[in-house]
This record gives structure tokens, C-alpha cells and sequence, in this order.
């Protein structure tokens, strides 16, 4: 059985600066457009988040990864509850256990590709990253009996192998850390399909959806997960900075807004078009270190982000294409040059194999 209830008068509503929060996020949930925008801040919070990640890792040399992450969702539990405060949506009473299998899966994502930057290396942790996509195909062909056009998977291929020569440089692992790495690209997936799954099966939107699994989720990590990967006491003895702080908070800021732009990306797409959007995610962060950061220019990752963003535009022209007898002929006939050009990267990948120097 479901209720309905609301958090009325907890918290003023008039304010000018919650008038301007409360635009914001109405346009996310109810306007036409509301997708692209949901796309666009997705893409600009997600590299903020990165860049501030650095600063938080590397500049700071602050450790506790998971703290940060149970800190990301405490955050978003609070904004979502300020949303339902100013009445973006009414709230919706899921059943625990679903909400808990959602949580558990996001959990599980997070402390397995923790553990498997320890035991690989970054080149064969974003590799086993890329393998998200066609788990995501499979699980959704085995269990959910959904089928892609084989255009639409050779766009999928462009893209993962033009992301495979674009982000992936050394490749050291071991037996344990590259099954810890496969039971990560797992949960992932299935936490990816269930964000979009659930909303649809429990009749609950994004942001119903999120006010839960946010809460949960940070207390299981509060205190099922960091008391064992992580010490407490050493956090709580931690010398915090005062641009620690500051940037810590950045983030949350960030993870609130990459959160929720999450569920609705897979809520009014799929789970495999967010995959798509997150390698282009992947190749502008390529391109800004090309650009902005002065990185040293390497031939395979230009032609791997070539590649990647071909695949992405052919992606995004099928799905957008309207499905009519001349157009289905037209794509069908597609299939022999997408067949061609990705014979024409194979062949890339094995020249690059052959001179790793290039």
C-alpha cells in the first residue's frame, strides 16, 4: 500500500534565494526541455566534481573516500527534503525493501571500484569501466528481455573503443583485484538499471525516488561500510583546513546536483544512453587537459576521441531519428558503413598495440 505525505511549513518558503532554487529545479521536473537541462548540468557538475575531487585528494591529501561519498548523500538528502519542503514534489511512501536493494547496489558500486583502485592500476580500472555499457545490455536482454537494433550497437562499439584508446594507458592488475573490478562494473549496472526500472514499476519520479535512497544509503555507508574500510576516530582527529572545509563543500553542492540529474537522465532516457553520455563526459574531460591544462598531445587518445564522438553523434541521430518506412531502410543500409568503420578502429587498436609510443 502507498500514502502520501508531505513536510508542509517545516521550513520558510518565500525567500528570494529559495524562489530562485525552487525555478530551477521546476524547470528540471516539469518542463519539455526539462532532459537537455538535466544533460547540461549533469556535464557541468560532473567536471566540477572531478577537479574539485583533485583538489580534495591531491592538494589537500585528505584520504577518506567513502566519508566524502557518505557526505555527497547526506547532502542530497537534505536538498531533497528542501524540495519537498517547497512542495517540487509530493512525497511518495516506497517500500523499504526496494528502496534498500537500490542503496545496497550503490553501495556496493562505490566500495568495490574503491577497492579496485588499489589493486589496479587507473588504465585497467577505466578499462573495466567501459565494460559498464554491455553489461548493461546483456542484464537488460537476460532479465528484462530487451532487445537494441545492430545499428545501434555498433555505435556502442565505436564508442567503447574509442574510449578504450583514448583514456586507457597501463594495464597492471591482479586475480583479485580484476574480480573485485567485475563484481564492481555489476553493481553498477544493476544499480544504473534499477534507477530507471524502479522508477517505472513503483510509479515514483526521480525525485520520489532519490528522496529515499539518498538517506539510506548514507547511513548504511555511515555505518556499514566505513567503520570496517575506514577509522572514525582518525577523521574525527583529522586537521581540518579551512579550504578543505570549503572545498568539501563545493562538492556536496556538486554531488546534489550530479544526483538528481542522474535519475532523471535514466528516468526519461535509459540507463544505456546515460552510459553514452558519461563517455562523452569522458572525452571533454580528455579534450580540456589537451586544452586547458597543457597536457602533451598523444595520437591515440586523438583518435580515440574521434572515434568516440562519431559513435556518440550516430547514437544520438538513431535514437532522435523518427522510426518511418523510409527512414528504417535508410538505417538498415546505414549498417554496412558502420560495419566498415569499425573493421577501420580494430585495425587502429592493433597499430596502436603494435607502437604504444604513438
Amino acid at each position: 500500500m502507498e500514502n502520501k505525505g508531505s513536510t508542509e511549513g517545516i521550513l520558510p518558503t518565500h525567500s528570494g534565494s529559495q524562489s530562485y532554487f525552487r525555478g530551477i529545479l521546476s524547470t528540471l521536473r516539469e518542463t519539455p526541455t526539462s532532459t537537455y537541462l538535466s544533460l547540461g548540468i549533469n556535464l557541468v557538475c560532473s567536471i566540477g566534481i572531478i577537479f574539485v575531487n583533485k583538489l580534495v585528494f591531491f592538494h589537500y591529501k585528505f584520504p577518506y573516500g567513502i566519508s566524502l561519498t557518505a557526505l555527497h548523500f547526506i547532502t542530497t538528502a537534505i536538498g531533497m527534503f528542501i524540495c519537498a519542503n517547497l512542495k517540487l514534489f509530493e512525497i511518495k511512501w516506497i517500500h523499504f525493501m526496494s528502496v534498500l536493494k537500490l542503496s545496497l547496489a550503490f553501495c556496493l558500486f562505490v566500495v568495490l571500484n574503491n577497492l579496485s583502485l588499489q589493486y589496479n592500476s587507473v588504465g585497467f580500472y577505466q578499462l573495466l569501466k567501459t565494460l559498464t555499457t554491455p553489461v548493461i545490455i546483456l542484464i537488460q536482454w537476460w532479465y528484462y528481455n530487451i532487445t537494441f537494433k545492430r545499428e545501434i550497437l555498433g555505435s556502442l562499439v565505436m564508442i567503447l573503443v574509442g574510449v578504450g584508446l583514448g583514456s586507457v594507458t597501463d594495464l597492471q592488475f591482479n586475480l583479485f583485484g580484476c574480480v573485485i573490478a567485475l563484481i564492481g562494473v555489476v553493481c553498477t549496472s544493476f544499480y544504473q538499471i534499477w534507477t530507471g526500472t524502479m522508477q517505472k514499476d513503483l510509479n515514483a519520479d526521480s525525485f520520489q525516488l532519490l528522496f529515499f535512497q539518498a538517506p539510506v544509503s548514507a547511513v548504511i555507508l555511515l555505518f556499514g561500510v566505513i567503520p570496517i574500510l575506514e577509522r572514525p576516530v582518525d577523521l574525527l582527529n583529522y586537521e581540518w583546513s579551512q579550504g578543505l572545509v570549503l572545498s568539501i563543500a563545493v562538492t556536496c553542492l556538486f554531488a546534489f546536483f550530479v544526483n538528481l540529474s542522474i535519475f532523471l537522465i535514466i528516468g526519461k532516457t535509459s540507463a544505456i544512453t546515460y552510459n553514452v553520455f558519461g563517455h562523452f563526459k569522458l572525452t571533454i574531460i580528455i579534450i580540456g587537459h589537451f586544452t586547458l591544462f597543457g597536457s602533451p598531445v598523444v595520437m591515440k587518445q586523438v583518435v580515440g576521441v574521434l572515434f568516440t564522438l562519431v559513435g556518440i553523434f550516430l547514437y544520438t541521430y538513431l535514437k532522435l531519428l523518427p522510426s518511418t518506412p523510409k527512414n528504417d531502410e535508410f538505417v538498415e543500409r546505414s549498417f554496412v558503413w558502420i560495419v566498415v568503420v569499425n573493421i577501420f578502429m580494430i585495425f587502429c587498436v592493433l597499430w596502436f598495440s603494435v607502437d604504444p609510443q604513438l
